[in-house]
């Protein structure tokens, strides 16, 4: 069972979702765009991970309700993806959701093409799912974003997958808007 503030938590993702929490909305004013650069680099609630082995690291960007000035003025949501999309991914995969170690969430400037800051999620998966995630990312029907699990689907839900997921990919360089019609690039080893 989980906790009241997950529970707390889960609805207000629910309600970002939905678009009903205005707060969630990042203004592409010129203060957000030259910090960029600066907004820190979120660890995981254990601290920094080690790769797994035969595994690859890939990146996950969010769409826009969980842009990252967002993630970092809500330490909840930080701690929501970070507990909830391992378990998402793994789902999707038909892995165990401990085969899925997240890295870090950092931030990717999109603001001149999507006018926000993305969320990026690093984690790693195992080298043999990567193509399958890439496949997967750009399917609505896929179990990856049909977790029983309404929390976690609302989180997966929540997906770009315009963002290519090899790190340090940004969008490409097609008309993109982050609806999921530009293809995703994947990786084929851990860096």
């Amino acid at each position: 069972m989980r906790s009241q503030s997950a529970l707390i938590g889960s609805i207000a993702l629910a309600a970002i979702a939905s678009g009903s929490s205005t707060s969630a909305t990042s203004t592409s004013t010129s203060s957000s765009i030259t910090t960029a650069g600066l907004l820190p680099t979120l660890s995981p609630p254990n601290g920094p991970v080690s790769a797994p082995a035969d595994s690859t690291l890939i990146q996950i960007g969010f769409l826009g309700p969980l842009n990252y000035q967002f993630i970092i003025a809500n330490p909840v949501s930080s701690a929501q993806i970070f507990m909830w999309l391992p378990e998402g991914l793994a789902h999707g995969l038909g892995l165990n959701s401990d085969q899925v170690v997240m890295e870090s969430l950092a931030p990717l400037n999109t603001t001149a093409r999507l006018h926000y800051i993305t969320t990026l999620a690093l984690a790693y998966i195992p080298t043999n799912m990567v193509s399958s995630l890439a496949l997967d990312l750009h399917n609505t029907t896929a179990t990856l974003y049909n977790d029983p699990d309404s929390s976690v689907k609302t989180l997966m839900n929540l997906i770009n997958p315009s963002i290519p997921l090899a790190p340090g990919s940004n969008l490409p360089d097609t008309d993109s808007t982050g609806t999921g019609s530009a293809g995703a690039a994947s990786s084929t080893a851990a860096t």
